[in-house]
């Protein structure tokens, strides 16, 4: 190997570890610029769940709907009407954060759910199935609330900050990689042209 080739090497090799550096980071910044991308995905698909919930519950109202008695098949249509609901709020509440403050309601809409047949139920009348439609009702009523408002504290936050701050600082990190390179490139040629004169 000739000395040209050898300082070559030497050089690539200081400039290479700074550039790798930048790269990290730069790597870094796209892949969570991505996820905010899949979050806002995620929060499109909840929107478009919200009425279907909405639609499961009306389902639910509907069934004693000018009803004046309660019979065995209505009873088990209620109670098929209302695991519906539960699977439209389980598919929301499965895209949601753990830790989100509506698990409560969800709760409460779950517990009445899955205990259609007592208390109210058991008097066996269309006002005692109304008044339990109407708990789970308001239960749901108040879970989409808590979602619609965390979605739209989310969506702001994402599109207003975080993602424009991560495509400012994506575009600043591969300004800097571009001036690297031809920092390396213009450093190269230099060195070329020296070496070369030197061997003349």
């Amino acid at each position: 190997m000739n000395l040209l080739e050898e300082l070559k090497r030497e050089h690539m090799k200081a400039v290479e570890k700074t550039v790798k550096l930048e790269d990290m980071e730069l790597s870094e910044l796209k892949h969570r610029r991505q996820m905010a991308d899949k979050y806002v995905v995620v929060m499109q698909d909840i929107r478009k769940r919200i009425p279907e919930l909405s639609a499961s519950v009306q389902e639910l109202k509907s069934i004693t709907r000018g009803k004046s008695i309660l019979d065995k098949d209505m009873m088990e249509r209620l109670g098929a009407a209302a695991e519906n609901v539960e699977e439209h709020l389980m598919e929301l509440f499965k895209r949601l954060d753990a830790r989100n403050k509506n698990r409560d309601h969800l709760a409460k809409a779950r517990m009445l759910i899955r205990h259609p047949f007592t208390d109210a139920l058991e008097k066996g009348t269309v006002d005692s199935a109304n008044h339990w439609i109407g708990e789970i009702e308001r239960s749901t009523d108040k879970f989409i609330a808590g979602i619609l408002d965390e979605l739209g504290k989310g969506q702001e936050l994402l599109e207003r900050e975080i993602i424009p701050k991560l495509d400012q600082l994506i575009h600043e990190h591969e300004g800097i990689l571009h001036r690297q390179e031809q920092s390396v490139e213009a450093a190269m040629d230099k060195l070329e042209k020296e070496l070369l004169g030197k061997q003349s």
